[in-house]
């Protein structure tokens, strides 16, 4: 569960909201200002705009006026509108770290990572105690692929405010991301000290104790998460994978359902759902929850492809045979669903068809052993023996453990 941007831009809104006109000498524009700044703390934003307007109509230096009106406009989504306005407070206010600060998270709607870091550095070169700089620096490198840069940024803003339980959830993230288990674990465990009803860290530790293997571990610290959030849908959903892989398809198609019922519309939960009912040969459970994954997702081509799967487990191949060739057609390089469709068709007594799948499916993989090994077979029982031998030994040379 990540934390909005709505959520995070709070405490440094705020912080410039709060700040008072100065302005001396134009009392008619600081009467426009205060009552905008009333309005935008109701959240009346097309208020609080038109009064800010005014004021800064009255007075074109009232730099907070900008900058409000800036933070009103990003509130109603008009990113680039907040941009420009911050970007006049800048100019008017260059020295002002906050403003800067703010400039970069409007940028993050906007993707503009480059331009996050730019404003981000600058602000720190202001007010090297921008803690909250530092952090978003970190989530702009971290999306650039700089996981070094993003963990040393996330380290500096926790140093500077130790209680920042988002940055050390990012921080922690960035850990395991690259591999570092276990300074992600310490960094989950330590901000949990500081704050142990937080469920989101919870849920980061128990993720990463999955990875490291230490699942009972896992499953106690996800508990935990929904023990405080019960309809903590990411923490159901983690929970629901560990089970899943721990053998234990009871429990992991209760998680799933747990997640579902707080967002049906999770077609990601669906389609895993469909996979452990897969496995556990409820073939009918199976279909139905790969169905529902792709009524939200309709071009979910892993659905449409074990969705196929369980068709053929029902004895219903020609199902099976209209949801693989959905498989490809949404995506036309996946090997696995075109191996799939050459057994389907070979099943139906097809054998051009399935000669004609399991090469594209070669073709997709050259080094796709069991594709060769069943390419072979078909060859052989369309009377080409040649080719049969030819697919055969490819098939040998791939993977010996196929002929054992």
């Amino acid at each position: 569960m990540r934390v909005s941007l709505h959520n995070r831009l709070v405490a440094l809104t705020l912080l410039v909201l709060v700040l008072p006109a100065t302005t001396f000498g134009q009392p008619q524009a600081t009467v426009f200002f205060d009552r905008g700044f009333a309005k935008q703390v109701k959240s009346d934003y097309d208020g609080a705009i038109a009064d800010y307007n005014k004021c800064i109509k009255l007075d074109p230096q009232y730099t907070s006026a900008f900058s409000n009106r800036g933070i009103a406009k990003m509130a109603k989504g008009d990113y680039d509108g907040a941009i420009a306005d911050l970007t006049l407070a800048i100019k008017l206010d260059p020295k002002d770290a906050a403003t800067y600060t703010l400039r970069s998270l409007v940028k993050i709607a906007k993707k503009d990572y480059d331009g996050i870091i730019a404003d981000c550095t600058q602000a720190i070169e202001l007010n090297p105690q921008a803690a909250d700089a530092y952090s978003t620096r970190g989530n702009a490198r971290k999306a650039k692929g700089d996981i070094d840069g993003a963990i040393a940024d996330y380290n500096r803003a926790l140093k500077l405010n130790p209680d920042d339980l988002t940055t050390a959830y990012d921080l922690g993230n960035a850990y395991g991301e690259s591999g570092l288990l276990y300074s992600a674990l310490a960094t989950f465990r330590q901000a949990i000290k500081r704050q142990p009803d937080y469920p989101v860290l919870w849920c980061g530790l128990g993720v990463y104790l999955s990875k490291s293997g230490q699942t009972n571990e896992a499953i106690t610290a996800l508990q935990q998460a929904i023990k405080i959030k019960p309809d903590y849908v990411d923490a159901w959903y983690a929970l629901a994978l560990i089970y899943g892989t721990s053998n234990q398809p009871e429990e992991a198609i209760s998680a799933f359902l747990h997640a579902l019922k707080f967002r049906p519309d999770f077609a990601e939960a669906w389609y895993k759902l469909g996979l452990v009912d897969s496995q556990g040969g409820w073939a009918k459970d199976a279909i139905a929850a790969f169905q529902h994954a792709i009524k939200i997702n309709p071009d979910y081509a892993e659905a449409w492809c074990d969705l196929g799967v369980a068709y053929d487990m029902s004895d219903k191949i020609e199902q099976a045979i209209t949801a693989t060739r959905q498989a490809v057609t949404f995506k036309p390089d996946y090997a696995s669903a075109w191996y799939n469709l050459g057994y389907y068709y070979d099943k139906s007594n097809r054998a051009d068809d399935s000669i004609a799948a399991y090469r594209q499916a070669i073709k997709i993989n050259p080094n796709l052993a069991r594709a060769w090994y069943s390419l072979a077979g078909v060859y052989d029982k369309s009377g080409k023996p040649a080719d049969s031998a030819a697919a055969m030994q490819r098939a040998r040379e791939l993977d010996p453990r196929l002929f054992k």
